[in-house]
C-alpha cells in the first residue's frame, strides 16, 4: 500500500463509501459492502493557481462478500443530487469532528502566524474567491455550462467550502 490517503481525502472517502453501502443496503439488500477507490492529489488549478484538491475514482457498486471472499461486484446506478448532497453534508461533519479534536479553529491557525501568503492562497479556493492580483477577492465564476447538455460541469452542491463534482 503506498500510504494512506490525507485525513481531509479519507473523510471524503468514508462518507463516499457510507452513502454507497447505505444504497447497496437499500437496492440489493446488503449488510455490509466493500468499497474501493482510487485517489490522485493534484495540488494547482488549470491556471496553475494554488487548489490543492484530489480526484477520486470510485467503483459504482459494492462487493457484497466478506475482505477475505470479496463475492459478487454489485453495481448502483449513478448518484443522483440528494445523495451527493448526503456526501458533502458527511464529509463536512467528519472534517469539522477533525479540526475540533486538533483544536484548530479560524482564530488559532499556525500556517497565517508563519506563513500568511501561503495561507492566503490556500484559503481562497476555500472561501470561492479569487487570490491572485489584479482580480484578488472577487468571487470565483460559477461552473461552466455544458455545451452538449446543458447541464454544469458536474458540480451539484456546494458548501462548507467544498465543491463534489460527480
Amino acid at each position: 500500500m503506498p500510504g494512506s490517503p490525507p485525513l481531509c481525502c479519507a473523510s471524503f472517502l468514508r462518507a463516499v463509501f457510507a452513502e454507497q453501502r447505505r444504497r447497496a443496503r437499500q437496492l440489493h439488500g446488503v449488510r455490509s459492502g466493500h468499497c474501493g477507490a482510487v485517489t490522485g492529489i493534484q495540488r494547482f488549478g488549470s491556471a496553475l493557481n494554488l487548489t490543492p484538491h484530489f480526484h477520486s475514482l470510485v467503483l459504482d457498486g459494492v462487493y457484497a462478500g466478506p475482505s477475505h471472499s470479496p463475492g459478487p461486484f454489485l453495481p448502483l446506478p449513478p448518484p443522483e443530487t440528494d445523495d451527493v448532497a448526503r456526501v458533502l453534508a458527511g464529509t463536512a461533519r467528519r472534517l469539522l469532528r477533525l479540526l475540533d479534536a486538533r483544536r484548530l479553529a479560524e482564530d488559532d491557525d499556525p500556517l497565517a502566524t508563519d506563513d500568511p501568503l501561503r495561507a492566503h492562497l490556500l484559503a481562497a479556493p476555500v472561501r470561492s474567491r479569487i487570490a491572485n492580483v489584479p482580480e484578488a477577492g472577487q468571487p470565483l465564476a460559477p461552473p461552466r455550462r455544458s455545451r452538449l447538455t446543458g447541464a454544469s460541469d458536474g458540480c451539484v452542491g456546494l458548501g462548507a467550502g467544498l465543491s463534489p463534482h460527480a
